[in-house]
């Protein structure tokens, strides 16, 4: 849950510039996921939540999960074991409050944890994270953790267990790509995405999806960007929503909590 500047270069001034299409933005996804009765984990910045307090009792409301993205919208790289510490804590603290019962799912800001941040995932469970959504397990000039168990598993770390949930991968043409959202689904033949989780299916390994909610939105701001940003942030964002469609129509999808039914119920 992030506005569609958050993850741009240069963020704050594209927030200054710019409305916030947030509310907008997330309506809408509600809307395609209660015409399919699907549940979802959604995963807030901390500083959103903060604005955005009865969107997300709403969200909740509806059967939704509610998770963290961190404070900011800040590669934890940058932030340091120290920074990711207080913003983790910061945004936990804040969202906790508006729903009502501990944060038990997060995800980092470009899935950034990696080989490079040992001390994530420990850090997490310290605060009281059950489940990690923030591995892409194949190498990415943002992101990647190549080499880690690309299903979902349980980890175990100083401070003790950790269920990892990596966005699905699979080898199209020769190349490790995470097709489970984001700019490399809407970039690929919806064949191949399709293919990729018959394929999960048949090993038994469970798929996992994710989406921006800007990704619903084409008419957002077109701003000039790195060739690299650019790509990735507007490539065929007007066919997204017709993929997705697709795919909830093809294959079950539901929230971390309704797969884990153990996880939920907890109360402060």
């Amino acid at each position: 849950m992030e506005n569609w500047y958050d993850g741009l270069p240069k963020s704050n001034d594209l927030g200054a510039r710019f409305n916030s299409r947030l509310e907008f933005n997330v309506r809408y996804l509600l809307s395609i996921l209660q015409e399919k009765n699907i549940s979802a984990t959604f995963f807030w910045l901390g500083s959103l939540a903060e604005k955005n307090k009865g969107l997300i009792r709403e969200v909740q409301n509806m059967g939704h999960d509610i998770g963290c993205h961190g404070w900011t919208h800040t590669h934890i790289q940058v932030l340091g074991n120290r920074g990711f510490l207080d913003e983790t804590q910061r945004a936990l603290g804040t969202i906790a409050d508006i729903i009502g019962k501990p944060v038990i799912h997060y995800r980092a800001p470009y899935f950034s944890i990696s080989e490079q941040t040992p001390w994530a995932l420990p850090a997490l469970v310290r605060n009281g994270i059950k489940f990690d959504s923030s591995i892409v397990p194949v190498k990415y000039w943002r992101y990647g953790f190549p080499g880690f168990d690309p299903t979902v598993s349980v980890h175990q770390t100083d401070h003790g267990e950790i269920t990892e949930i990596p966005v699905s991968t699979g080898n199209f043409l020769g190349i490790r790509i995470p097709f489970g959202g984001g700019a490399w689904f809407r970039m690929i033949p919806f064949s191949f995405v399709k293919r990729g989780y018959q394929h999960l299916e048949e090993l038994g390994i469970t798929g996992v999806f994710y989406m921006h909610p800007w990704e619903l939105d084409p008419g957002h701001p077109n701003v000039f960007l790195n060739p690299k940003y650019g790509i990735t942030h507007y490539c065929k964002l007007g066919r997204c929503e017709k993929k997705l469609r697709i795919l909830l129509d093809q294959f079950r999808f539901t929230s971390i909590d309704q797969f884990f039914p153990a996880s939920s119920g907890l109360r402060i």
